[in-house]
């Protein structure tokens, strides 16, 4: 499975991250993502970043999704109960991240449902 970032620690206990080539708002993920690595890392170790399903994977995804986004904040700017794809990435341009993120955050919170152009 191909990594989408890389946190390394050097002996100095500083992180350094890499980072898979890709668009702004998706590098602007991987590095929260590798964030919650170094932050949460009691060992301060290493550690790789995939698209993986193990639930390691989905707790640094949920950080990153909450850290660029928290639900708190979506909560108080969508005062309606069923929001347009479009709607989301309108919201995703004023953060700074993927459409993908904003739906997740409404979604796994039970803020809104998110209405796809195609079920119209």
């Amino acid at each position: 499975m191909p990594f989408v970032a890389l946190m390394e620690i050097n002996d100095q206990s500083s992180p350094a991250f890499v980072l898979r080539e890709a668009l702004p708002a998706s590098n602007l993920f991987y590095f929260c993502r590798a964030l919650f690595e170094y932050l949460s890392s009691s060992t301060r170790r290493s550690a790789l970043i995939t698209d993986a399903g193990t639930e390691h994977q989905k707790r640094n995804r949920a950080f990153a999704a909450e850290f660029l986004v928290p639900a708190s904040v979506l909560r108080t700017r969508i005062e309606i109960s069923t929001v347009t794809r479009e709607q989301t990435e309108g919201i995703a341009a004023e953060f700074g991240v993927s459409a993908y993120i904003i739906r997740y955050q409404i979604e796994n919170h039970g803020i809104a449902q998110v209405q796809d152009t195609q079920d119209v």
